[in-house]
C-alpha cells in the first residue's frame, strides 16, 4: 500500500473497487487528479489516501501480454546462473 501522493504520474492504483491513473493535475491543498480507467471520469483524490498500486497491461500484436508501463521492481529474485526472474 501507498500513498497517493507516492505515486508517479502515469501509475495505477486501485482505490474502492475502482481502478484510477494519476495524472499531473494537483491542487494547493495537495490533492491529486487521477482518472477513472472504467468510466473515464477524473476524481481529485487526498493525497494522504492510501490506495494499492497495481499494473495495467496489453496485448501486442502477436496476442503476447506486456505492461504498458513497466515498474522497478524493489528485490528481484535470480537464479543461480544471475538469470533475473523476477
Amino acid at each position: 500500500m501507498k500513498y497517493v501522493e507516492e505515486i508517479n504520474i502515469g501509475d495505477c492504483f486501485v482505490l474502492n473497487e475502482s481502478h484510477f491513473i494519476v495524472t499531473s493535475d494537483f491542487k494547493k491543498d495537495g490533492k491529486r487528479l487521477c482518472i477513472d480507467l472504467k468510466t473515464g471520469f477524473g476524481i481529485w483524490i487526498d493525497p494522504e489516501e492510501s490506495v494499492k498500486e497495481i499494473d495495467i497491461f496489453t496485448l501486442d500484436t502477436n496476442s503476447n501480454i506486456i505492461p504498458i508501463r513497466e515498474r522497478k521492481q524493489e528485490n528481484p529474485i535470480y537464479l543461480e546462473n544471475n538469470q533475473r526472474i523476477r
